[in-house]
């Protein structure tokens, strides 16, 4: 919590089994697991006047070590 009506939230992703498919030749892409497969992102939540709470920002970096460590 950044203050009452802020927060970030910050988490990785691992991305290893998400392939591309051609719709025409139904081929899935797969490419082997680096490093690279890995994504954090970080995000930044605001509470709105009804109370919910909405996120204003996100930035993600592919490869960062957090992920791996």
């Amino acid at each position: 919590m950044f203050n009452e009506k802020s927060a970030g939230v910050s988490y990785c992703a691992d991305k290893n089994k998400a392939f591309s498919k051609n719709r025409k030749t139904q081929k899935v892409d797969r490419v082997p697991p680096t490093d690279d497969s890995y994504v954090l992102y970080s995000t930044r939540l605001e509470l709105n006047d009804k109370g919910v709470w909405q996120t204003t920002k996100v930035e993600s970096q592919r490869g960062d070590k957090a992920c791996t460590a």
